[in-house]
């Protein structure tokens, strides 16, 4: 009778240990894990550690299926963690936004295995990683690291910095300006000085017939290479510019980052700022990139009553010059207060994935990168400031009650 009370005693007992055996693997749950595509190459995947977890096992295949553990593209057994994570890392792989990578893991958690199968990771967006300088016999490469800032000015010194900055002269030409604003660019100190750590980009109209007739010699310090940009001679009604304003262009080019512009945008009929972004290499398949556009004129409206005046921002990649076609394709902010009334921040953020426009740090339009498919070039910076021109201002628009002055022929 005692061996068959013993015996019952020491089954429930055993019953009630693997029942509390199953309720602890019941409650353990696979971190969630973290996946990371870089740019130029490299993929990470991490999970925060667990007290328990003693293995982590990832295998993976790029853009296909994953039947088996040895139709693999990645594949590693981690067995301690890295500052607090389980980290599977390929320095090697190169990944493109679209790609994918079907995966399954395995943890060990104590003395339970727990897997997870059929995941995919697709990449939407290629992070920036930092990478160590490459030398050459010629050159230094050096790739920076994500916040890493390459470019700043606060315009401290007395005059523009021509170690960041190329200031312009030239005369826009008809035959290689799209806009062919009715402006000449120049150096000068009346259009282009800085004070009290701001720039300023002054634009001046001419104030008599004798200014818009003759010559205009810009030949030394143009900064064109045709030379019709820097030498006109008026020739009956093709008078020289009305108007003399500034621009500068930065000296450094990049491709992909984060740009930052304090700046009060212009008022005044028929103005407008060019705050954007100009390829290095002049091609039609590589447009420029706006970041901050709004007409000058305060009260500006088409036939259809629409308001293009100076209440309007507009940012992106240019598809075309000719409007109304231009502002469609452009992403757009209307505010109640006129842009030029005081300083605010225009920012774009430009990754392989989308391009993000903002002011004041509000982003108001993302571009996708299938909307935008020629951007593979360095960019500059330019900064200034345009009159009239060929596309800015539609015909027939109206300022307050008057009816733009020119015409496209």
């Amino acid at each position: 009778m005692g061996d068959k009370i013993f015996f019952v005693l020491y089954l429930i007992s055993l019953i009630n240990s693997v029942a509390w055996g199953q309720a602890q693997q019941l409650a353990f749950t696979i971190p969630a894990l973290t996946l990371y595509a870089y740019q130029p190459r490299g993929f990470r995947a991490e999970m925060p550690d667990d007290n328990g977890i003693k293995l982590f096992t990832f295998h993976g295949k790029v853009n296909g299926l994953l039947s088996t553990a040895v139709d693999t593209d990645l594949s590693g057994d981690i067995n301690s963690p890295t500052n607090g994570k389980w980290v599977y890392e390929n320095p090697y792989l190169a990944l493109a936004v679209g790609d994918k990578i079907d995966y399954w893991i395995y943890v060990q958690h104590n003395s339970f295995g727990y897997t997870k199968h059929n995941v995919v990771f697709e990449v939407r967006e290629l992070t920036c990683k930092c990478n160590s300088s490459t030398i050459t016999s010629t050159k230094i490469y050096t790739k920076m690291c994500c916040g890493s800032i390459i470019f700043t000015d606060e315009f401290e010194e007395f005059e523009v910095d021509t170690n960041k900055w190329i200031p312009q002269q030239y005369i826009p030409s008809y035959t290689d300006d799209d806009h062919y604003e009715f402006v000449s660019y120049q150096t000068d100190s009346i259009h282009l000085f800085t004070r009290e750590s701001r720039l300023y980009l002054k634009p001046t109209v001419a104030r008599s017939y004798y200014e818009v007739t003759g010559r205009l010699n810009l030949t030394e310090g143009c900064t064109r290479s045709n030379r019709y940009s820097c030498d006109y001679t008026q020739v009956g009604s093709f008078i020289l510019p009305p108007v003399t304003s500034a621009k500068i262009v930065s000296k450094l080019s990049f491709k992909y980052g984060k740009i930052e512009i304090k700046a009060k945008l212009p008022i005044g009929d028929w103005i407008y700022p060019q705050i954007e972004l100009i390829p290095v290499n002049k091609l039609p398949q590589y447009p420029k990139i706006i970041i901050a556009y709004s007409r000058g004129n305060l009260n500006l409206s088409l036939n259809s009553g629409d308001d293009l005046g100076n209440t309007l921002l507009f940012g992106g990649p240019v598809s075309t010059e000719v409007e109304p076609e231009r502002s469609r394709n452009l992403k757009s902010r209307r505010l109640t207060v006129p842009f030029g009334r005081e300083m605010r921040t225009y920012g774009l953020l430009w990754s392989p994935s989308r391009i993000d426009i903002s002011v004041d740090n509000t982003v108001y339009g993302t571009i996708l990168a299938n909307e935008y498919t020629e951007l593979n070039s360095e960019y500059q910076i330019a900064l200034g400031v345009g009159v009239g021109g060929n596309y800015d201002f539609p015909d027939e628009t109206k300022s307050s009650s008057y009816l733009k002055p020119w015409v496209l022929i």
